[in-house]
C-alpha cells in the first residue's frame, strides 16, 4: 500500500481536530527501515525510541495552548432521600 492514503488519513484529523492543536505520532518505529518519509513523531515502545521527543511536544502543545472553558456539571435531576 503507497503513502498515498497516509495524507488522506492525516488530513481527516487534523480536519477533525480543527483549531485545536494536534500531535501525529507514528508507532512501530523499530520496524520500519530507513529514512522515515512520513511527517511526525515516531515511537517504538519496544526500545523507548521517540518516548522523550513525544513527552516534549506534549509538554510544548499544553504549554502554549489557551485554556479551553470549563463546562458546567448538568443541574442535578434527582435526590437520594432516605
Amino acid at each position: 500500500m503507497g503513502d498515498g492514503w497516509i495524507g488522506v488519513y492525516v488530513g481527516a484529523i487534523r480536519w477533525r481536530a480543527g483549531d485545536r492543536p494536534a500531535i501525529v505520532v507514528w508507532t512501530k518505529a523499530d520496524l520500519v527501515p530507513g529514512p522515515r518519509r512520513r511527517k511526525g513523531i515516531w515511537v517504538s515502545a519496544e526500545i523507548g525510541e521517540g518516548v522523550e521527543e513525544l513527552r516534549a511536544a506534549i509538554v510544548e502543545l499544553f504549554a502554549f495552548s489557551p485554556p479551553r472553558p470549563i463546562r458546567q456539571a448538568a443541574p442535578l435531576r434527582h435526590s437520594l432521600t432516605p
